[in-house]
Parts: C-alpha cells; structure tokens; sequence
C-alpha cells in the first residue's frame, strides 16, 4: 500500500502544478468570483450556510472555496502538498477563508474529532483512488455529527472499464482488481509533457461504494444515475446544448455519473 500512495502522490504533486495553469480549471475565474458546482449539488444537498463542511480529496479546492462561498464554514484535505498550497493560494488571492490540511484521507480522523462536521462532500474524480472504500466509509460516518450528510458528486463506475476509443467494455465490471496506467500527460490537457506517467486506481462496481456507505450506518436519502460528463473523457463523446460530453445518437447511451445523498442517523452515538 505504502509503494500504491507513493507512486499515486508523485502523479497526484506534478499535476497539481500543471492544473493551476490550465484553462479546463480556469483558476483567474475562480478567484473574481466564479462557483464551481453544478445546479444539482447545490439544489440536492440544500443550504449550506454556516455548516461545517469537510470536502475530501479537495485537489486544488475548487468546489471547496465555492461551498464556501455559499456560506459553509469549509475544510479541504488532500495528501498531494502543492494541491494543498495551491488552494491555500487560490483561497488567499480570492480573499476566502477556507481551511486546507494536506493529509491522507484514511488519517482525517487524526485531524479532527468525532462528529465534527455537518457535511462531507467527495467531488467527482475521487472514490477511485480508494485501496479501501470500507475504511474511508467508516471514517465519514466517524467525522459526521448525527444528522450529517454525505455528499457525491462522482463518475459512474461503468465509466472506468469503457474503452477510450470505442463504446465497448474493455474490462470486467465487476472487478475489485487495481489497475496500473502509464501515460504521459493530464485530463486537463493529454499533450502536456510530464515525468511521473504512473498511477495505480481501484475498479469497483456501483453496489461496492453504496453497500459501503450502508453497512456503516449511513441512510441513503438521494442516489441518481446521470448522462453527460464535463470531460471528454472518451474520444467518441460527443458535446450536446447543455455542453456535456455524451454518447452521440445511434450508441447505446450509459451512466456517466452519479450522484448520491446519505444520512447519519441523528439519534447515533458513535
């Protein structure tokens, strides 16, 4: 595991500083002002206002700084450091208070007590970096006060064993295997030139991350299936009038998101 974080956390630190430069993340906008959060999250998950809210795997705090600017009292955490000096940057020029700790998420609870947070939010790009989605649900239900939320916002899972060049699966679905990738370059942009290629995700199936979240306690509230992604993640998505990525007409279409809401009993004590 420890080989796993480190080659994950060198992929994880170079990109960080490639992504503050990048038009997909478009950080001048962030700082005047911008929200990055879809309609939905903000409609599902309610108000925020004065909620305190834990945003894991933050990267570089872009959703975190826009929860905080819709009034959540807010802390990111992420075990990439320039990930995490990038958003206390971001955060100081855009004159938000947001608080950044650079840490692994299995050792949040190392940061903060039990029940501390009304909210834990986990932006899309995050579940399949877990080795153990059982220990991460334990340590949300751990962090949430009673009557917390859990928040998703994620890729499907289907998503991750599709071919890139055509609508086929390319592997098994249901595969709890690790998978090793070896390409240069960035989701934000696949022609930048990088040194550290290697990365280790962790396929699951859907029911995996949902019977996670269950057997801790967790009472699922909101879970939807989405289509259309913001990335073309594949080269044969095509961009319909709301600007997402999705599967041009003739092709099977399949989940490229989803979105789940769950609830931590409020009569619980840990």
């Amino acid at each position: 595991m420890k080989k796993e974080n480190s080659i994950n956390n060198k992929w994880w630190e170079e990109r960080a500083t490639i992504h503050e430069k990048s038009e997909y993340y478009n950080i001048a906008g962030l700082i005047n002002g911008d929200i990055r959060l879809r309609n939905f999250e903000i409609e599902e998950m309610g108000d925020v206002k004065n909620k305190k809210l834990l945003h894991l795997q933050c990267h570089m705090g872009t959703e975190t700084l826009s929860w905080a600017r819709l009034g959540a009292k807010v802390t990111g955490i992420d075990f990439s450091l320039n990930a995490i000096k990038v958003a206390k940057r971001i955060s100081k020029q855009a004159g938000v208070d947001v608080n950044y700790i650079h840490s692994n998420v299995y050792d949040s609870l190392k940061h903060f007590k039990k029940d501390s947070f009304d909210i834990v939010y986990v932006s899309v790009g995050s579940l399949h970096w877990l080795n153990d989605i059982n220990k991460w649900a334990n340590v949300v239900y751990n962090l949430l006060k009673p009557g917390g939320i859990l928040y998703i916002y994620e890729f499907h899972p289907v998503s991750s064993v599709l071919s890139k060049t055509e609508p086929l699966f390319e592997r098994n679905y249901f595969s709890t295997n690790n998978v090793l990738w070896d390409e240069e370059g960035s989701y934000t942009d696949s022609k930048v030139k990088t040194k550290n290629n290697k990365h280790i995700i962790w396929d699951r199936p859907l029911c995996e991350i949902i019977n996670a979240i269950l057997n801790v306690g967790l009472n699922l509230e909101i879970f939807k299936e989405r289509h259309g992604q913001e990335g073309k993640q594949f080269s044969y998505l095509v961009k319909n009038k709301s600007g997402l990525w999705v599967v041009p007409k003739g092709v099977g279409t399949f989940p490229s998101t989803f979105t789940l809401r769950a609830k931590k009993n409020i009569h619980e004590k840990n």
